[in-house]
Formats: structure tokens, C-alpha cells, sequence
């Protein structure tokens, strides 16, 4: 196994490495600066700012460690911007849920008895140096090792982690937790709400692209910080569906248009379609022949057997929402969720300039 890149402590050279590259792999170039200005004349944060002058469109690494926040910096920055698109990404270095599920498996019960925890911890303390140093070893080689990795080498302010890591923490009964440290019987306590909670559930929510920087394996952090073989680099946040979201596959993108209930054919095709003019240049098919035209797309998807016609329009079968199950919970769903807020937005602003509007609609 090769050595990890000597990126601690990191300095400005290395944080535009990383994101250099990362830049790169999607198309865009990365620029001097930290910091960009919104139509309300707020200064937000970033970790890094990026510019890709062929598809007119700004990428903005976020340096929040809310996605409600980095959302809402989308839509202030996109406001004095209007010929180009502005895209927000939002890197996170831990996901406690993960690690939960990684240790659990789905048939075992999540619960940790913390005075065996306690008397674990005790037990390290009495080993000599040695001994230490193989038991941490031993630790970092399970699902914690890519999250650590992630704290010690992501370029994000500590502050940004903490805080971030505390936030999923709320997720743990700490009331329980205070109890059982005063317990010498060992009361378990449960994980089990830690377990079920997705971090970057809230980036799709709001069309935040969240970079899972806690899935980086090493060979990714040297990769990426080499600032070379940007072909490598794209081939892994494809592997990692995270260029999905800056390019997506107009067929992966239907079809989970039509999970999210979208019925109507030309509806689909005209968000597939609109896909482009938001910033998100469509990129190669999926599940259908790359020569697939847009209006042939739900044909071919139905041919294939992933939707069919049913009585309210276009439906997933089985085998679509098997196929979704893949990819309905990486980063690149944000994108999805993004285009209906706005043909949803799109929709109600029509159908208020066609309804009759009086003042008591607003009392």
C-alpha cells in the first residue's frame, strides 16, 4: 500500500490542489479567490471557487456546514448572475450514520453498552506505547478509517467539521448516554435514530451537490492531490455519482422523474430537456442506446422494461425502482430534486397568473 500524501497541516498550495483537480475532472477551471459576494451584499465563505467558461456556469465549493445555508448562498450569488448558472457543492468529511451502519448490520440490533466501552478505553490506557500504536492500527482499518482520513487531510476549516459533526450528533440519546455513564449494570444504549439518519439527505433536499469526502479511499486523496490524471479523477466521482450531477444521464434523469411522480411524457422530456439551460449539460445514457434521441428516451426506457404506460401516464416497474435504489441516495439526486423545485415553481407561478387573485386570498 502506497503512503499517504503529507497534507498536514495543509497549506494554500495543497487546498488548490484538491479542489483544482476536482475542478478539472468537471469541466471548469479554478480561480483565486475564497469569497463571493451575493445580491444581498453578503460575503459567503468558500473553500474554493471554480469557472467553467464552455457551459457558462460558476461552482462554488461551500464552506457551510449547513446545506440549508449553502442553498440559500446559491440563490443570493445566482442573483447577480443572471447570464451564467451557479452550482453549489458542499463537502463533508463524516457521516455518523454511515459508520452505525457499517459497524451494525441491518439484522443486528444498534446499541453500544458503554461501561464495556468505558472499561475498553481503560484497558487501552494501561497498554505501554507499543501495544497502543497496534490497537489504534487495528481500529483505522475499520469503517472509521476513511472518515479519519477525511479529518485529517479534507482542506475544511476545523470549525466547519466540528461543527457539522455535531449537528449529527443530535441524533444520539444523550440523556441516556449521561445515564449509563453513571450505571455500573451496563444499560445498552441504542443508536438505532444515528443509524437511520442520512447526512447528505438535506443537500438533495435542497439541490446541494454534497462531496462525501468520508468515501474517499487513499488512493483518492493521492489521486486528487496530485493534481494530475484528471481522466482518473472524473472515472471516480463517476464511480462516486458525484459527475452525474454536473453532467447526468438524460435517461437516469427520466426515470427518476417519473419515481417522483412525474407522469406525463412531455413534461419529462421538457425537464430532461431543460436540463442543460440550468447549468447541467446533459452526458452519456445509461440504460439505453447512447444514439437515443430525447422524444425516443421513455420508448426506449419502456422497451427495456423500466417504465410502462399506465392508467395515469408514464409508471416505474420493479425493475426501474430496483435501478433507482443505486443511485437514489448519492450525491447526484440533488440534481433531480433541483429541476422539479423549479418546473414546481414554474408550475404555480403560471397557475397564479391564470387564477384570479384578490386581497382576501392574502388575509
Amino acid at each position: 500500500m502506497s503512503a499517504m500524501p503529507k497534507t498536514s497541516p495543509l497549506n494554500k498550495t495543497d487546498n488548490r490542489r484538491l479542489w483544482a483537480t476536482f475542478s478539472r475532472a468537471i469541466g471548469a477551471e479554478l480561480r483565486d479567490l475564497e469569497t463571493i459576494k451575493g445580491a444581498t451584499g453578503l460575503e459567503h465563505p468558500a473553500l474554493a471557487i471554480a469557472v467553467d467558461d464552455k457551459n457558462k456556469r460558476v461552482i462554488i465549493f461551500s464552506a457551510e456546514q449547513n446545506a440549508r445555508i449553502a442553498a440559500l448562498m446559491q440563490g443570493d450569488v445566482q442573483a447577480t448572475m443572471p447570464d451564467v448558472n451557479v452550482l453549489i457543492c458542499r463537502p463533508v468529511t463524516v457521516d455518523l450514520g454511515a459508520i452505525v451502519r457499517g459497524f451494525f448490520p441491518p439484522s443486528a440490533e444498534a446499541t453500544v453498552n458503554i461501561s464495556a466501552l468505558m472499561q475498553r478505553l481503560t484497558d487501552f490506557n494501561q497498554m505501554d506505547s507499543e501495544s497502543q500504536t497496534k490497537a489504534l492500527e487495528i481500529a483505522t482499518q475499520t469503517h472509521l478509517r476513511n472518515p479519519l482520513m477525511a479529518l485529517a487531510h479534507a482542506p475544511i476549516p476545523a470549525l466547519v467539521q466540528l461543527t457539522d459533526v455535531l449537528q449529527q450528533a443530535r441524533f444520539l440519546d444523550w440523556n441516556r448516554i449521561i445515564t449509563a455513564f453513571k450505571d455500573t449494570v451496563g444499560t445498552p444504549v441504542s443508536l438505532e435514530a444515528l443509524r437511520r439518519f442520512d447526512t447528505i439527505e438535506v443537500d438533495r433536499q435542497h439541490g446541494v451537490c454534497a462531496v462525501p469526502l468520508y468515501e474517499f479511499e487513499e488512493n483518492d486523496w493521492e489521486l486528487f492531490f496530485s493534481g494530475k490524471r484528471i481522466d482518473d479523477a472524473q472515472r471516480r466521482l463517476q464511480e462516486l455519482n458525484i459527475y452525474q450531477y454536473f453532467f447526468p444521464s438524460p435517461d437516469q434523469l427520466a426515470l427518476g422523474l417519473a419515481e417522483k411522480g412525474v407522469n406525463s411524457p412531455s413534461q419529462i422530456v421538457d425537464i430532461v430537456r431543460d436540463a442543460p439551460a440550468m447549468g447541467h449539460p446533459l452526458g452519456s445514457t445509461e440504460l439505453v442506446p447512447a444514439t437515443t434521441q430525447l422524444p425516443e428516451l421513455l420508448d426506449q426506457l419502456g422497451e427495456r422494461g423500466y417504465v410502462l404506460d399506465g392508467e395515469h401516464g408514464v409508471e416505474i416497474t420493479e425493475m426501474g425502482r430496483t435501478t433507482r435504489t443505486l443511485i437514489r441516495f448519492r450525491p447526484r439526486e440533488g440534481l433531480i430534486t433541483k429541476m422539479l423545485n423549479r418546473f414546481n415553481l414554474n408550475a404555480n407561478i403560471n397557475a397564479s397568473l391564470n387564477a384570479s387573485v384578490t386581497p382576501k386570498d392574502f388575509v
